[in-house]
């Protein structure tokens, strides 16, 4: 016997959710993993309705998954307005946050263009999704559909967005990138780190290598992240008299609340605010890469065993308990 096939028809949005606040909003909360397939992010619920600092209250904080990375969502049942851009802005200077994403009925020109202006500043990673709602049968079914996402400029074409601080930095690190990318170390992809940081694949989800431009310094590190980071520094901390010999007692060892680690430096650099000349800015580049690479192939055989042994125990416990 043939199943009925239904229609799929289109209805209002307020149809599906009567209200933002009491009915989308708890929904969207919920259903993260739909619109996370939507920005091909891996997303994982923190808080409902945040209290910000001078900014009000932001509708969703996340976070990505593999970069530990906390990502601001604003929602609304209507087009895009300036209320909720203003709003979406001020959460993510309030919440230090490099991923925003805003949700709604559609959005007008304006508002995507300037999305993708910040976009271009890159800064953070800002995007816009539409979403519909549809009658299927007697049930009620929803999708998402990315309308405004980062982009990383084209080698060698022209831009006429103003330099920025942020502008620059890209310009920085696109070469630096490029040349880790050929040693084996890949950058995380949708919402890695942005701005004066980068983020680099280590091949485990709660851990990232980065590099960074802080206070005169070069920086490479490697981050643990998630609810086990601790117990995983600890882990890694037994083959520390290994590590710091192969790095000649130069690792800088940090645990933490929100993430643990350990990190290369390099002494203090020439001020980069003058962003010239190029050679210079060569140098700062090689150094960086330097500091990532040493990093990456001393401790990666080490990272490697440790999460290695916390997946057996892992299994072995789910064994014990059947």
């Amino acid at each position: 016997m043939t199943e009925e096939i239904h229609a799929l028809r289109s209805v209002r949005l307020r149809e599906a959710w009567p209200n933002e606040a009491l009915d989308f909003t708890p929904w969207l909360a919920g259903n993260l993993d739909r619109l996370g397939d939507a920005l091909g992010m891996d997303l994982e619920f923190v808080k409902r309705e945040a209290s910000v600092p001078n900014a009000g209250r932001a509708d969703i904080i996340a976070r990505q998954a593999r970069t530990d990375a906390k990502v601001v969502i604003e929602n609304q049942l209507g087009r895009s307005d300036d209320s909720h851009c203003l709003r979406l802005l001020g959460y993510a200077a309030g919440e230090e946050a490099y991923v925003l994403v805003w949700v709604a009925r559609d959005f007008t020109e304006y508002h995507r263009r300037i999305l993708n202006w910040v976009n271009e500043a890159d800064t953070i990673d800002v995007y816009a999704v539409t979403v519909r709602a549809y009658r299927v049968g007697d049930a009620l079914a929803a999708d998402f559909r990315t309308v405004v996402e980062p982009t990383q400029p084209q080698p060698g074409k022209s831009s006429s967005v103003k330099k920025t601080w942020s502008t620059r930095y890209a310009e920085f690190y696109r070469p630096l990138v490029a040349r880790l990318r050929r040693s084996g170390i890949h950058p995380v992809g949708r919402g890695g780190w942005r701005g004066r940081w980068r983020s680099f694949q280590t091949g485990h989800a709660a851990a990232i290598y980065t590099t960074a431009l802080h206070e005169g310094r070069a920086h490479a590190s490697l981050v643990l992240t998630g609810p086990d980071h601790q117990r995983t520094y600890g882990a890694l901390i037994h083959h520390r008299a290994d590590i710091d010999a192969k790095l000649d007692q130069r690792a800088k060892w940090r645990e933490g609340d929100r993430d643990s680690g350990l990190g290369l430096a390099t002494e203090q650099l020439e001020p980069l605010q003058q962003w010239g000349p190029e050679d210079g800015l060569e140098a700062v580049r090689e150094e960086l890469e330097k500091l990532l690479v040493q990093l990456r192939d001393t401790v990666q055989p080490y990272l490697d065993q440790v999460m290695e042994a916390a997946h057996d125990d892992g299994e072995g416990a789910g064994e014990r308990t059947e």
